[in-house]
């Protein structure tokens, strides 16, 4: 499921994926749309650590603001990052992250979107 996140004035709405994390930041999940966008097999990400498709300066963020803030906070909005695609490139992205209860246990929601 892809989910549209409007912008702002009449701009175009840009694609966004999702992902779904544990609270150990595995993804569990991976939509159509977020490998679509960034070159990935549909079932390649499932188990595998968010941070280690992030390029290195994003995982430092990732570690040292991002995970932290979300977890205090229960949400973050619109952080850059640097993704490391699944064809081999860095591209730029905005991810926006809540988090939810599934079956009473707490997991990471995270839209994510090309930065333009």
């Amino acid at each position: 499921m892809s989910v549209l996140v409007p912008t702002e004035g009449d701009k175009a709405v840009p694609p966004v994926g999702r992902l779904l994390l544990t609270q150990e930041d595995l993804i569990l999940e991976a939509d159509a749309e977020f490998c679509r966008l960034f070159g990935f097999m549909p079932h390649a990400l499932a188990g595998v650590r968010f941070e280690s498709i992030l390029t290195r300066a994003s995982q430092i963020l990732y570690q040292l603001h991002f995970s932290p803030s979300l977890r205090l906070n229960g949400k973050t909005e619109r952080v850059r990052f640097a993704l490391k695609s699944g064809r081999a490139e860095a591209v730029q992205i905005v991810v926006s992250a809540s988090v939810t209860l599934i079956e009473e246990a707490v997991h990471y929601e995270f839209l994510v979107s090309p930065d333009r």
